[in-house]
């Protein structure tokens, strides 16, 4: 989701969806868009006000349940026009939450959210689900041996 775009966005969309009594929602979805659970919202909006969220609401009529979700809009950083400088120069700046734009394997662009060792923990000490975490550096991003987080 590129940030250009984020005032073509109403302040609050409702997405329907299905399920069962057992469904359990993530919270982080990477992939159609990057959507962070409302408890996630609450522990990240602190550490970089340049984010931009947008409120999603995950409403499941047949069941009649709704879950808050914002749609996250971290500042995009393109590894391979920009370079391990223009990383370094992000994470000195005091930049703590970013998504990096990397070549995929196969043809095509991957995206990955990187946040710092501090944000990491306070996810952590949420109790999130759905995340997987992995250590990471600028010169892995800029090689493309940065990993994967999955979700």
């Amino acid at each position: 989701m590129d940030r250009e775009e984020a005032d073509n966005f109403k302040r609050c969309t409702n997405m329907y969806v299905t399920g069962d009594e057992k469904s359990q929602y993530p919270d982080l979805f990477k992939s159609p868009v990057l959507m962070i659970s409302e408890k996630l919202y609450q522990a990240l909006k602190f550490y970089d006000t340049s984010v931009i969220y947008k409120i999603v609401v995950l409403t499941d009529l047949k069941r009649r349940r709704q879950e808050v979700y914002r749609l996250m809009m971290p500042v995009i950083i393109d590894a391979e026009v920009t370079g391990k400088e223009e990383l370094d120069r992000q994470l000195h700046d005091g930049r703590r939450i970013f998504y990096v734009r990397t070549r995929a394997k196969e043809n095509g662009l991957d995206h990955h959210l990187i946040v710092t060792e501090e944000v990491a923990e306070n996810i952590l000490s949420q109790g999130s689900i759905g995340i997987c975490y992995e250590e990471t550096t600028p010169e892995k991003w800029i090689t493309g041996q940065g990993g994967e987080a999955h979700e």
